[in-house]
């Protein structure tokens, strides 16, 4: 399997996380759909601010690039490897490569917060803005302007969106949207913008920017990813069920889905969500991926060892992927499907070829990370990325035997399983790179 695949743990598939417009009808849900993370204020930090100890970062020109060459051209339905995307975007978006160029864009999380570029072996600072969302379409780098609660701004707001041309190295202001996460496709910028709720918790409205209008149209429903041509659609009412304690303010914000539909985005056509009764807690996914048209997730309802499973929702087919027995927090955790094997979370790995699950050691610095907490991953279709401890590195598969041999995890539900080491490590190298690969 010589592809690279990311997954990663998020909020429900088919739970609403995002609000536009609500229908009604006679079926009612058996829980709310209000998202109920809360987020630190996105406020815009005005340039007085830095008088406080924030860097101040200014809209200004970016890097223009020499020597560009067309490589390639943009894929047909989106604006960055699916992979990269999680929870309908509500994740960080933070590699791109840009097929149009050949370029990978990073940000250089948790150390500037910056948009760097690699060509060959070499990257380099293209855009002084920290930024957050990445997403290329037509040779050029659209971005969402994020503060992070650090830095102060000057000519650009916390939740903008800019263009980036390596050509000529302008930055273009494409919306001034205030929003928390977006997603870029083709024709249309799908973001999303948060409203504070007395509980100190965030109701998230879905908004979709026209490139060809140059304003936002109007949505119907409550829109989740596009899967190619369709879109999930979520039909709800108004919650009427037992308000969790503590919420009690934002009940009349919530509400419940009711039905599941795919809309045909060219045609608008419309149909029922095919093989949905099959899904686990009615759709509400806790540890998902979007790949192409298949979504992949574990399946932890069942009581036992949590599966690997990818289902389509244009055909509403279901395959097992992984039966193995695995802990029971591997349904919790992220998980990424690179070259032939699956990084379960952050200490096993399943290899296809052996069919078996394995140990394996992360290291950094030499040394083996044994406190590790891997938080998300990326890809640019050829390197891997995480973030661990809050910061974004380059994964290395390497060979590395350490003294141990194996761990001992407990099964789901079970017994306690020891796992062997395999002949698979891997090393957190910085990404941002010096002429030669020197970091």
């Amino acid at each position: 399997m010589k592809h690279i695949t990311a997954f990663l743990s998020v909020s429900a598939l088919l739970l609403c996380i995002c609000g536009c417009q609500t229908k009604t009808g006679e079926q009612k849900a058996e829980s709310p759909t209000v998202t109920v993370a809360p987020k630190e204020s996105q406020e815009w930090i005005d340039v007085a601010d830095k008088e406080k100890g924030k860097t101040e970062f200014v809209l200004n020109q970016g890097v223009k690039l020499e020597n560009l060459q067309k490589q390639g051209e943009d894929a047909e339905f989106y604006c960055n490897l699916t992979e990269n995307i999680t929870g309908g975007g509500k994740e960080p978006v933070l590699v791109c490569p840009d097929p149009v160029y050949n370029i990978t864009y990073f940000v250089n999380y948790g150390r500037d917060y910056l948009i760097y570029a690699v060509r060959g072996d070499k990257s380099e600072l293209v855009v002084e803005i920290p930024a957050r969302d990445l997403f290329c379409k037509d040779g050029e780098l659209y971005f969402l302007v994020e503060d992070y609660g650090k830095f102060a701004l000057s000519g650009v707001k916390d939740g903008d969106i800019v263009k980036y041309n390596p050509a000529d190295g302008s930055l273009e202001p494409v919306l001034s949207a205030n929003a928390d996460a977006m997603i870029v496709y083709p024709d249309a910028i799908h973001y999303s913008v948060g409203k504070s709720l007395p509980s100190g918790a965030k109701l998230y409205e879905t908004k979709v920017y026209s490139f060809e209008k140059k304003a936002d149209e109007p949505v119907s429903g409550m829109c989740q990813e596009r899967f190619r041509d369709y879109q999930i659609v979520l039909e709800t009412v108004k919650y009427e069920g037992e308000v969790p304690k503590g919420m009690e303010a934002d009940a009349p914000y919530m509400t419940s889905v009711v039905k599941t539909k795919l809309l045909h985005i060219t045609d608008g056509t419309e149909q029922d969500l095919p093989g949905y009764e099959m899904l686990p807690q009615k759709g509400r996914l806790n540890n998902y991926h979007l790949i192409q048209e298949q979504i992949y997730y574990f399946d932890e309802t069942s009581g036992k060892t949590p599966f690997l499973y990818c289902y389509s929702p244009v055909t509403g087919e279901r395959n097992c992927v992984i039966d193995k027995e695995l802990p029971e927090d591997t349904g919790s955790l992220p998980f990424f499907l690179y070259d032939d094997f699956v990084i379960l979370n952050t200490y096993l790995y399943y290899s296809f070829s052996e069919n078996e699950v394995f140990a394996f050691h992360c290291i950094q610095n030499g040394e083996v990370l044994k406190e590790l907490t891997l938080s998300a991953f990326f890809t640019d279709g050829k390197e891997l990325y995480c973030i661990y401890d809050d910061v974004l590195f380059r994964m290395v598969k390497t060979q590395f035997m350490g003294e141990d041999s194996r761990i001992t995890k407990q099964i789901a539900g079970g017994p306690m399983h020891e796992y062997f080491y395999g002949d698979i490590s891997m090393e957190l190298e910085n990404p941002v790179l010096e002429k030669g690969g020197q970091k």
